[in-house]
């Protein structure tokens, strides 16, 4: 079977352009987040317990940051939260138990905190691209509601919502519909347009 225009066969699967993309994108971010972490969780190794380099964990969450796959968000910060536990135990004494285990407390509540913002954020934009979509028409007269709640010809909203432009005319159809007396003479003037109705 021949490749359509526009697709690309990787591994024997077709691809569009977009898709192989997005899958590159995705690779590189898994590496940046997983990358950071390891260099976070081998500084956390190096430094004494007292110092809450926990909070630096917050930096893969964000990179990690994509509206369509909240769960890698969630997978990431488990991951961070277990580092900065087994940071704790592996890394050297240095200050008071109270405040080291203080300091790795506030760094899982900040892991935690910024994973549940993010997923507050993540479903804030699929909601607004989903309402994005959505058009409100009044079903009888077909003027459109925008975001202020006023209606508006449909003409109106799209010149001031897109780079529309209209120029009105009337198709053959309409102007004998709506205008019989001027048939004849347009159909006389232009035969080619009124044959095709």
């Amino acid at each position: 079977m021949a490749p359509t225009v526009g697709m690309y066969s990787r591994n024997g699967v077709r691809a569009t352009p977009a898709e192989i993309h997005q899958e590159s994108t995705d690779r590189y971010s898994t590496s940046l987040v997983l990358g950071s972490a390891a260099v976070i969780f081998l500084i956390d190794l190096i430094l004494p317990r007292g110092i809450a380099i926990g909070v630096l964990y917050i930096i893969p969450i964000l990179i990690s940051l994509h509206p369509t796959q909240p769960k890698f968000t969630l997978a990431v910060g488990g991951i961070c939260t277990g580092l900065t536990v087994i940071g704790y135990v592996l890394s050297p004494s240095g200050a008071t138990s109270w405040l080291s285990i203080g300091n790795r407390g506030l760094s899982i509540a900040a892991i935690w905190v910024t994973v549940f913002l993010s997923q507050q954020q993540a479903e804030a934009t699929r909601r607004i691209q989903a309402l994005q979509a959505l058009l409100p028409i009044c079903a009888s007269c077909k003027k459109i509601r925008d975001d202020q709640g006023a209606w508006s010809q449909v003409e109106q909203y799209l010149e001031a919502h897109t780079k529309t432009v209209f120029t009105h005319s009337l198709c053959p159809h309409c102007v004998r519909k709506w205008y019989p007396e001027l048939h004849p003479e347009l159909s006389e003037r232009y035969p080619e347009i009124f044959d095709q109705v």
